[in-house]
């Protein structure tokens, strides 16, 4: 096999394990729940999952996602400069949508969750997902940097020993008798370590001098996977509305908990293409370059 090849299967073994780890901790932590938490509980949790979901997709414009595209094509073409500039821009991005849609949740949480559970109930619930919303989207920008430098195997141990956090914490909460809340200061806990431990891995594109390079290719390049992303998530989450709808909270918690296992066997193409994705961004850029050079000469 070339370096490449080696590194990319390097790579996605990796990633494909770590992702299994924490699938199989997160299975578990699913089944302890559904054991532990009454059924309306449950129908709660998937409820504000929703939430969380629907956010992170409308609100982030699958920006993230642009940024990483070009901050990985610089990085792994050697144009570090240009890389530090659009990864910081990024995160002078992920501080406006959060100061923007935080305190705009925050004012809408009474209607949606009359909405979602005909009362405005849960209030502190839906306030510990709006602090999750902010902790995840800084990560959804910061996580860059493990695409970036393509250092996978970091990257999936620090994503097990998150889950493990998130799953320990709970576990302790909830046998201490703390109910629900325990599920979000899981999440909560789990992110702040995911934090640091993205800060550690962006130093290269925190710390250096950046040149400045036009955003409107990042734009451009999020506006279509932000409509597809749109449709798929409102597709894939109709039953689940209907459900908690016209069927209600607990029928919610029953459904939910049976879609559990469908992630299963998402981990091994997961894990393949995010290793895939600098290699192949690398390859095109430096056909880019090449390219233009020679029109150069």
């Amino acid at each position: 096999m070339t370096k490449e090849t080696t590194r990319i299967a390097r790579g996605a073994t990796a990633v494909f394990s770590g992702s299994m780890v924490s699938n199989l901790l997160t299975f578990a932590y699913y089944v302890v729940i559904t054991h532990t938490l009454p059924v309306y509980s449950l129908g709660v949790l998937y409820s504000l999952n929703l939430v969380s979901g629907f956010a992170s997709t409308f609100l982030l414009l699958q920006l993230p996602g642009g940024f990483s595209r070009f901050v990985v094509g610089h990085f792994q073409t050697g144009r570090l400069e240009e890389a530090r500039y659009l990864f910081r821009r990024g995160l002078v991005f992920a501080s406006a949508i959060s100061a923007g849609s935080a305190p705009a949740l925050i004012v809408l949480a009474p209607l949606i969750t009359r909405w979602l559970f005909g009362s405005p109930s849960y209030l502190t619930f839906f306030y510990l997902v709006v602090v999750d919303f902010v902790f995840y989207t800084y990560n959804s920008f910061l996580g860059i940097a493990v695409s970036a430098r393509r250092i996978f195997g970091f990257g999936s141990l620090m994503g097990v020993a998150s889950t493990a956090v998130r799953v320990g914490v709970a576990f302790a909460l909830i046998f201490t008798g703390h109910g629900l809340v325990s599920v979000f200061y899981g999440w909560i806990a789990s992110d702040v370590l995911g934090l640091a431990a993205n800060l550690y891995f962006s130093r290269p594109l925190l710390v250096g001098g950046g040149r400045r390079v036009g955003l409107w290719e990042v734009v451009s390049y999020s506006l279509p996977f932000f409509v597809a992303s749109g449709l798929v998530v409102a597709l894939q989450n109709v039953d689940r509305l209907f459900v908690l709808k016209y069927l209600g909270t607990i029928s919610l918690g029953v459904y939910g908990t049976l879609l559990i296992a469908s992630n299963i066997p998402k981990i091994l193409p997961n894990s393949l293409s995010s290793t895939l994705f600098p290699a192949m961004v690398k390859f095109e850029e430096e056909r880019s370059l090449t390219r233009g050079w020679s029109l150069r000469l």
